[in-house]
């Protein structure tokens, strides 16, 4: 900040901000940066690498609300899970999952085909655009990545993206003492559920 007036945020290559040097720093902290720790909210497969002429990942982001990628979010944001996919012939049986893991553990898989069995009978070539949404208050504050894999189902794997997308979950004005899903405590989920309590007999026992 003392070194600049002014500054651009450049994120794999493509200007996310502009602007006051102090603002784009704090954009760059507030979306991408948790603890000193980077996240990686978007990928796009580099030219020089060789296609899978099958079934190939061409990018996928973590993105809010707004389809701007982002890689910080509270527990009260949803979380959209962005790809885009090319399907180089006709393909049945074919699938694409993401697979979201935090530090020790895989937090649950997601197939394409899950709610939507008809894509197994078969996909015609092209290229694909699939947007996926996790709930708010669905996951615990912590780091978490997310690894895609392709394929025929049970039969095949074309191609797998180890953690190539990564972001992190905090608390919005939430008091972590007094909450069930703070990053401290045991599970995997977020689950603020309501309990619907009456009471039934004011007499002591």
């Amino acid at each position: 900040k003392a070194l600049c007036n002014t500054g651009i945020l450049l994120v794999n290559g493509v200007i996310k901000g502009n602007g006051q040097i102090a603002d784009v720093v704090d954009q760059y902290l507030k979306n991408y940066v948790v603890d000193g720790q980077e996240y990686k909210s978007n990928y796009k497969r580099a030219t020089n690498l060789p296609a899978n002429q099958n079934f190939d990942i061409l990018e996928a982001a973590i993105t809010g609300q707004d389809g701007v990628h982002k890689a910080v979010f509270t527990t009260e944001e949803p979380i959209h899970v962005v790809v885009t996919y090319k399907l180089g012939r006709p393909l049945k049986g074919s699938v694409i999952n993401f697979s979201l893991d935090n530090r020790e553990q895989t937090v649950f898989l997601s197939f394409d085909t899950d709610k939507n069995m008809e894509r197994l009978e078969g996909r015609e070539a092209g290229v694909y655009k699939a947007v996926v949404q996790i709930p708010s208050h669905t996951i615990k504050p912590g780091n978490y990545s997310i690894s895609f894999n392709t394929g025929i189902a049970n039969l095949e794997v074309y191609l797998r993206l180890e953690k190539c997308l990564s972001f992190a979950v905090t608390l919005a004005d939430e008091n972590e003492s007094f909450i069930s899903y703070s990053e401290k405590r045991p599970g995997v989920l977020a689950m603020p559920l309501i309990w619907d309590t009456q009471q039934i007999n004011n007499e002591p026992i």
